[in-house]
Formats: C-alpha cells, sequence, structure tokens
C-alpha cells in the first residue's frame, strides 16, 4: 500500500511538472512569433501587462480572458490588473538576465526560446515538490482514501484465507515434528498421515518409510546380537561341560576327548574369523588389490582343490569352465575366498550321493558363475534372507554341519566390493542356485 501510493503521488508529480513544461512549450512558442514580429524584447521589460497577456494567451485561459473583457467594459478610465497566469513564468534574454516576471523558486527548469533554430531567450518553468493545492491535491487525497479503504478490504481477506490455510501447513509440520521426536526416543512404530498429495505429504511417506527403515534395522541389530550370543554360547557351553567332565574325573583326559574339545575350538575359532571378516567388510575395512587376472583358471583350480572334500562327503563336483582366458579387473583373492565359500556352503548343505555343478559363463557385460546343488531345497520365503547375517535354514540347513551363517553374507559383500551382484533361486537339481554376475571393470 504504501508502495502504491509512493508510485501515485511521484507519478501525480511528473505529470504536473510535465504538463508545465508542455504549457510552457506553447508560451515559448508565442514569445517567439511576438520576437520575431517586434525583433527584441524591450517593450516585454517596459511593460510588465504584455508578458503576462502573452502568457495567458498562450495558455488559452479564455475564462480569465472573458474576465478580463467584462472588467474593463466595467471600469475603462482605470487601468485593469490582469490575473496572474496559473504558471509563474519568467522571461530570460540570450545571456540569462531577467527581462519580464518573476523568477520562481527552485526547483526550475529552463526552456529554450528559438527563432529559425536560434537561441533567442530562456522561460523559466518552476517544478512542483509537493501537491498541495488544485484538483490534484484532491485527487491524492480521494486515492488516499480509496487505498486504506481497499487495503482494509484485503487484510481482512488474506486473514480470513491465512488463518485456515496457515492451519492447514503447520498440522502436518508439528506432525512431522511430533514424529521425529518419537523416532529420537526409539519409537520407530510411528507412521503419519499420507493423504495429502502436494510436498508435505510427500516428506510424509519418505518419513514412514524411513520409520520402517529404522524399525528394521534395529530388528536386525537385535537380531544380530541375539544370534551372535547364541552362536558364541553353544560351542563355549560344550567346552566348559567337557572340561567340567575331565576336571572332576567323570571322562579321561585322554585322546578322543581333547580331539573333541579340540573341534570346537575349531568351530570357534572359525565363528569369530567369520564375524571379524563380515563386520570388516561391513565398515569397509576390508582390503583390496585388484589386477587383471584369469578367473577361469582361478576356479579351475579351485575345484581341483575340492574335489577330495566332495568326495569324502559323498557328492559328485562337476564344473563347466571355458578353456580360454577369461580377463577381469578384480581381486584374486577375494575371489578365490567368494568361490570357497560357495563350494563350501552347497557341500555342507546337500545330501550324501548328491551333486553340485558349477558353470561359468562369458557375457557380454561380464561372467556369470552359477552354482547349484541337489536336495535339500530351500524353501520360496527363505531365500531374500540368505545372506543375512547368521541366518539358516534349520530344518534341512542347520548348525550340525558345521557352518555358522556367515559365508553367504560375506560373499555378499565380496560381490558388492566387485560392483557385481549376488541372488539365490530354486536349483533345477532339486537345491539352492547361487547366481553371480561380474562386469568387466
Amino acid at each position: 500500500m504504501l508502495l502504491f501510493q509512493w508510485s501515485v503521488t511521484t507519478g501525480m508529480l511528473d505529470y504536473v511538472n510535465n504538463r508545465q513544461i508542455q504549457r510552457a512549450h506553447d508560451v515559448a512558442a508565442e514569445l517567439s512569433e511576438f520576437y520575431l514580429e517586434i525583433g527584441s524584447w524591450e517593450p516585454l521589460r517596459d511593460d510588465p501587462r504584455l508578458f503576462r497577456r502573452i502568457v495567458l494567451n498562450a495558455l488559452d485561459s479564455r475564462d480569465l480572458r472573458e474576465r478580463i473583457d467584462g472588467r474593463e467594459r466595467e471600469a475603462r478610465d482605470r487601468p485593469q490588473r490582469l490575473p496572474r497566469p496559473p504558471i509563474p513564468l519568467a522571461l530570460l534574454d540570450n545571456e540569462q538576465r531577467l527581462v519580464a516576471g518573476q523568477p520562481p523558486p527552485p526547483p526550475i527548469k529552463l526552456i529554450a526560446v528559438q527563432l529559425r533554430e536560434h537561441n533567442i531567450g530562456w522561460l523559466v518553468v518552476p517544478q512542483v515538490r509537493d501537491i498541495n493545492t488544485g484538483f490534484e491535491r484532491e485527487f491524492l487525497r480521494r486515492q488516499r482514501s480509496a487505498l486504506v479503504i481497499i487495503g482494509t478490504v484485503l487484510i481482512a481477506v488474506a486473514a480470513i484465507i491465512a488463518f485456515p490455510l496457515a492451519r492447514h501447513l503447520v498440522k502436518p509440520i508439528r506432525q512431522l515434528a511430533h514424529g521425529t521426536n518419537e523416532l529420537t526416543h526409539g519409537n520407530y512404530v510411528v507412521t503419519l498421515p499420507t493423504e495429502r498429495r502436494d510436498e508435505l505429504g510427500e516428506l510424509a511417506r519418505n518419513f514412514n518409510e524411513l520409520a520402517i527403515t529404522l524399525e528394521a534395522n534395529d530388528s536386525s541389530r537385535k537380531r544380530w546380537l541375539a544370534d551372535i550370543s547364541h552362536e558364541l554360547r553353544t560351542p563355549l557351553s560344550i567346552l566348559r561341560g567337557e572340561l567340567e567332565a575331565i576336571l572332576d574325573g567323570v571322562r579321561p583326559a585322554d585322546r578322543a576327548h581333547l580331539q573333541s574339545l579340540h573341534q570346537e575350538i575349531q568351530h570357534l575359532s572359525r565363528l569369530v574369523d567369520d564375524l571379524h571378516a563380515l563386520t570388516t567388510a561391513d565398515i569397509g575395512g576390508l582390503q583390496y588389490r585388484k589386477t587383471q587376472c584369469d578367473i577361469a583358471e582361478l576356479w579351475r583350480d579351485q575345484c581341483a582343490a575340492h574335489q577330495q572334500k566332495f568326495t569324502a562327503a559323498g557328492l559328485t563336483l562337476s564344473a563347466q569352465i571355458p578353456e580360454q582366458e577369461i580377463e577381469l579387473y578384480a581381486d584374486e583373492d577375494r575371489l578365490r575366498q567368494l568361490f570357497d565359500n560357495l563350494l563350501d556352503n552347497s557341500r555342507k548343505y546337500t545330501s550324501a550321493g548328491g551333486t553340485v555343478r558349477v558353470d561359468v559363463n562369458v557375457l557380454p557385460s561380464g561372467v556369470e558363475l552359477i552354482v547349484q546343488d541337489t536336495a535339500p531345497g530351500v524353501p520360496d520365503t527363505a531365500l531374500p534372507k540368505l545372506f543375512d547375517h547368521l541366518f539358516r535354514v534349520e530344518d534341512s540347513r542347520n548348525r550340525a554341519t558345521g557352518g555358522s551363517g556367515l559365508g553367504l553374507a560375506i560373499c555378499q559383500r565380496i560381490v558388492a566390493a566387485h560392483e557385481g551382484e549376488i541372488s539365490a533361486a530354486p536349483s533345477t537339481l532339486g537345491g539352492l542356485l547361487i547366481r553371480v554376475f561380474l562386469p568387466y571393470r
């Protein structure tokens, strides 16, 4: 409102000043004709009334001239005083010396009086600073009054609209603040309404996704701690029981019982080593030294190294690996660890008399490794969880086989470090199929 009022006032001042300048140009044209006819400004110096008449005539003040004629008819015997022109003008000669009129106070503007493109004088025109008289002042007063009324109405309308709108916007923000406070206190089951279709609704949906993710991570962390405690408690309980039996004299400290203790210590050591490798991979501390290596030869050697273990377990290991070189930029030791874990997983969890098959396929974008085995299989509901920490399918692939449930989780970290993909699916042989894809990078 203040800017609009300032704009109207400034515009009115410009209008008044420009109008006075335009009218002064008319007076300058009239004075130019006078100079052309007389040839000098001397008559105007001697008769100030003559300058006033020229100004009035140029400004086309008909009402003023009619009043002048009427007064002259009423009083012919005495000289008639002409009224002041509506613009207080003054005429200066070419050297800017006063000829006629009274120079107005500043601010002023000089208008050239020209005759045949030559300056013959200057017309001093006043410029208005403030509008405090005339119809312009009345116009501004009415504009201010109208502006106050319009502004009051607009403020009232804005308030009527703003309060419900503010409530509409602030309510979900308060809900989000409350939900965030609940998350900071560990309550991950909080949800926000998502019926809105604006940015706040999208934020609420993202918040709900965050709450679900945090709840899943918290559950995974608790399950992880519980599983670790359980996995460590089992071999420790066996060791303690065996040692207490030997100390109490219940069992002799012979080679057979010491061998049993040694096996439990080995199992516990493998579990701790796997936990250390997995946590190291999770925090990004697992070192990788990648070079160009022939993974076809690497995996052929690994299959030959595992052949005796499979034979001892009563299993058949078959491999379909291309004879040509397959160059891949990778860490050779980590790929050997990946292959060992996959083969150990199949050997431990495949029933005697079964088969484990390894296929290596060369694709345009990378290398595909498939390891699949015969029964027992894995339920479809358990397939997405095979790569979780300490997960085992208890009804078929259980702790009795000696596995820690960390091998596939470590495989997933190794594949991810090589920017590849690993997945599990039912095998056509009746067991489990693990697919690994490693890109050429």
